[in-house]
């Protein structure tokens, strides 16, 4: 007999089914408990829970029923498992009659219990799931490791030791690995972005509540993208863990597939005609077939070992293998920039008053050219009163408050970059026409009408190169002490240059 599981696979019914032990019959102890129940491979035969009201709830639901525990059914520190089953192995041993062994502990405790509660159970041969985060710090988890492998002595456990990183386990991400690593949809994984949405309301019970928060203080659990993330940072390795690619038999980056391609669609526009300008003036005067030659003639265009540096960085050669091109800038590059919390104003050297101070924040920038979607940005934005999601044609508010979720649809721009281009020479022509017909400052006129100063203009550039510095010395920029500096040397070699 089969039944499905819940990943909807075919599970056989077990004859001898698992006997299970659960430690901790908090909410992740009752969520594998319905698993377990639904598996139909293991039966929970005993709990430990110091909490005498969970205790009996779980395991009326799960082990007794309506009953009363029998002797080995109930248990309220995990330590006193250790001790009735070490009694039950000796009375075993001299050939009492004794209860069935427990076959597989599954820990579901707090998680600065783990590592202590695994490394006791190891000497008992016992499988082993444990909740993550395994351990709080990584001198506990390599204490775990050792005890798993016997102080060293073995080069792989003797028993099931698993961890909970669940995200490898659903159906929809077991399918994702078998898109992108057996079936390799996309070719090879380049750049991934991934986030997890831990929820306003659940990140304030759990992680910032003094009495129902279980992991408020990394003195307490740990780090939150330990107790919280570690599996996702799992589940990453786990899909960028690929196998070698396979061979492609034809070139996605063909020149011929990019320009000859479209030209033979009819597009005599952008790119074909960056490649060859004159190609609208060769249709009209002789058609695609003489058009098609003479980009071909430019596609056939190449350097090779002896053409110098000079002629080889003096123009584009559009049809060079992309794989044996001379580039040297970043396809794939993630920018991290970090705001304090700002209390004093370092300009007038004067506190902030409260009403303007500015949270500190982090963003994360990505630039990245495997993608579909050509020049197409979107963003999200989480605050602490809601979220917003934008993508260049929507905006969608999501209000915690009220629950409320508006949706704006403004209308395209005209031209390029959604509009931007347009909208860019309106408020430029706009400023100026302030100077020139209304009197109006060209400092005030700009900010009224551009928007911005030439300061902001000159630190958003400046911002750019100190990415590009901490990128290439693989460090961390301090903003405030980089700038300075840069700013105090120009200007000691002002007007030198």
């Amino acid at each position: 007999m089969e039944v499905a599981d819940s990943a909807g696979l075919a599970s056989p019914t077990a004859s001898d089914p698992v006997r299970i032990l659960v430690i901790g019959a908090g909410s992740r102890g009752n969520a594998y408990a319905k698993a377990i129940e639904k598996s139909s491979l293991g039966v929970i035969v005993a709990v430990s829970e110091p909490v005498e009201q969970k205790c009996l709830q779980f395991g009326r639901r799960y082990i007794w029923g309506d009953g009363e525990p029998a002797e080995g059914q109930r248990f309220g520190d995990w330590t006193e498992f250790l001790r009735w089953e070490q009694r039950r192995r000796q009375g075993e041993s001299a050939g009492v009659s004794v209860s069935k062994a427990i076959d597989a502990v599954f820990v579901c405790t707090l998680d600065d219990l783990h590592p202590a509660i695994v490394v006791a159970l190891a000497p008992l041969k016992v499988h082993i799931m444990c909740e993550k985060p395994l351990a709080a710090t990584l001198h506990d988890c390599l204490d775990v490791n050792m005890a798993l492998l016997d102080g060293g002595r073995l080069e792989e456990p003797e028993v099931v030791f698993g961890i909970a990183h669940v995200l490898r386990y659903s159906p929809h991400n077991m399918l994702l690995y078998k898109l992108l690593r057996e079936e390799e949809v996309i070719g090879d994984i380049i750049s991934v972005e991934h986030t997890e949405q831990i929820g306003w309301w659940h990140f304030a019970h759990s992680y910032v509540r003094v009495r129902s928060g279980n992991w408020r203080n990394k003195a307490l659990a740990g780090e939150s993208l330990l107790t919280k993330s570690c599996h996702d940072i799992d589940f990453l390795l786990w899909l960028l863990s690929s196998p070698p690619p396979g061979s492609q038999p034809t070139c996605m980056y063909s020149a011929k597939r990019i320009y000859r391609d479209r030209l033979r669609d009819g597009v005599t526009g952008w790119p074909v005609k960056i490649v060859l300008p004159e190609i609208e003036e060769c249709v009209q005067r002789g058609g695609l077939d003489v058009a098609e030659e003479a980009l071909m003639s430019r596609l056939a265009d190449d350097y090779g070992p002896d053409t110098d540096l000079k002629t080889r960085l003096g123009r584009s050669w559009y049809g060079r293998c992309v794989w044996e091109a001379d580039n040297t800038v970043c396809d794939d590059q993630l920018v991290t920039m970090e705001w304090r919390d700002e209390v004093h104003d370092e300009e007038h050297n004067e506190a902030i008053p409260n009403r303007r101070r500015r949270l500190p924040k982090r963003v994360s920038f990505h630039m990245v050219a495997f993608t579909e979607q050509m020049s197409q940005r979107r963003s999200r934005f989480y605050g602490t009163r809601g979220e917003l999601e934008a993508d260049g044609t929507t905006i969608r508010v999501q209000d915690f408050a009220s629950g409320r979720t508006p949706t704006y649809h403004p209308s395209p721009g005209a031209g390029a970059h959604g509009g931007g281009d347009v909208g860019l020479v309106q408020h430029f022509l706009r400023a100026v026409d302030a100077v020139k017909n209304h009197g109006v400052a060209p400092g005030e006129a700009q900010r009224a009408h551009l928007g911005c100063t030439l300061d902001e203009i000159i630190r958003s550039h400046a911002v750019v190169f100190a990415a590009e510095m901490a990128r290439k010395a693989h460090s961390v920029v301090e903003w405030s002490i980089w700038w300075k500096s840069q700013q105090e040397s120009h200007a000691r070699h002002w007007p030198k240059r």
